[in-house]
């Protein structure tokens, strides 16, 4: 990206609050995130002092399930989770690879570990030195 002298960077990526285990990562990796990954907090701002950048301000925290899902309904309503729902049914019945790829989650058991105790979010204000 390019950012003008004394122009600002805002992110907001997925955070580990603390280093993950193993099979957290890969199940993040695989199931949440489409073979993306993250990094601990101090690591992204690492990453953009790298690039020349000073961090101005920045926040911390933690997803809650729960709460998420709360702001899914609020966003979509329940008429659109319910359409969701049944597009998900109907892609199932019509799709065999999409069978199969349900067939696997079930086999890759449940999520390891408690995501909430090792997954947030982090916002970063960093602004470009002349």
């Amino acid at each position: 990206r390019v950012v003008v002298p004394e122009g600002f960077v805002a992110i907001n990526e997925s955070i580990w609050l603390e280093e993950p285990i193993e099979e957290l990562v890969a199940w993040f990796a695989q199931d949440m995130a489409a073979n993306a990954s993250t990094m601990v907090f101090e690591e992204w701002t690492h990453l953009l002092e790298q690039t020349g950048l000073t961090i101005v301000t920045w926040e911390k925290g933690r997803v809650v399930i729960k709460d998420e899902v709360r702001g899914l309904l609020q966003r979509y309503g329940w008429l659109g989770l319910l359409k969701s729902t049944f597009r998900g049914i109907a892609m199932y019945i019509r799709r065999p690879d999409y069978r199969e790829f349900i067939a696997d989650l079930r086999k890759s058991g449940v999520v390891p570990g408690n995501p909430e105790d090792y997954l947030g979010y982090g916002i970063i204000i960093a602004k470009k030195n002349t």
